[in-house]
């Protein structure tokens, strides 16, 4: 019974302190917009020079089967988003923003 007590406590002191850190951050992010709109943009290309890469890459891995397929580019550009899908439900992002970055790398 005392174990049992002594883990709650364990566990009401812990969520204490979690929400000490939630409300520090949220007094952070209020102090510094800007900061964290450069931060967004900075992930935002990094991705994109991540697909653009990929894509390349495959470009060239498909370059022997394209030239005999008609519409290459819908074909790259297809693929490209294909990869794009799968790495954001890896990485938990969803698939939504990933298309939109494919799409924003392939334009």
């Amino acid at each position: 019974m005392q174990h049992q007590q002594e883990d709650r406590q364990q566990q009401q002191k812990q969520q204490h302190r979690r929400q000490q850190k939630q409300h520090h951050r949220q007094q952070q992010q209020e102090e510094q917009p800007h900061e964290q709109h450069s931060c967004k943009r900075k992930k935002q290309r990094k991705q994109q020079q991540q697909q653009q890469q990929q894509q390349q890459q495959q470009k060239k891995q498909r370059h022997g089967q394209e030239l005999t397929a008609t519409g290459t580019g819908e074909t790259a550009r297809s693929a490209a988003a294909k990869v794009a899908e799968a790495r954001a439900t890896t990485t938990g992002l969803g698939t939504a923003p990933a298309a939109a970055a494919a799409g924003a790398a392939t334009h």
